[in-house]
């Protein structure tokens, strides 16, 4: 990208430019970040500057700024569901294909009848058993603490 220097600037904000000129360099302002801080460093040092500003010119910087961030974005978002998308449609055919499916089906049964019995098991040791085991320990643990002491 080629920038414009100082002086390409001062007549800009002399109004010495002619019109072709003057469209290119408005258009180079809305993509450098650097010609922009040049033009406003000359217009701010011009006490008359704010005459030199026409309305449609900060109207399309507006526009283009709001639309082509809004269009990137839009672009980007269409491109990242339609990648996500492909990705979700190609993994499900290829689990489909190879019987994935079927096995995780088949296999659940089993899954779930000993995730069951496990349950139970726990239920049974934790209502009836846990507690009183837990008791007699520390009953043992008191005795051979007496024990010792006796001794």
């Amino acid at each position: 990208m080629e920038h414009y220097q100082q002086q390409h600037w001062r007549d800009y904000t002399l109004n010495l430019n002619s019109d072709e000129e003057r469209q290119n360099m408005e258009e180079h302002l809305l993509v450098c970040d650097s010609c922009l801080e040049i033009y406003l460093e000359e217009l701010s040092s011009r006490d008359d500057y704010q005459q030199d500003i026409s309305p449609e010119f900060t109207d399309i910087v507006i526009k283009k700024a709001i639309g082509s961030k809004y269009e990137n974005v839009k672009k980007y978002e269409r491109k990242k569901f339609l990648r996500n998308y492909t990705i979700a449609a190609g993994l499900t055919l290829a689990l489909m294909a190879s019987g994935a499916f079927d096995l995780i089906g088949s296999g659940m049964p089993k899954i779930m009848s000993s995730f069951v019995y496990s349950t139970k098991k726990i239920e049974t040791t934790a209502s009836n058993g846990w507690s009183t085991r837990l008791m007699n320990s520390t009953l043992d643990i008191i005795d051979n603490i007496n024990d010792k002491l006796k001794e």
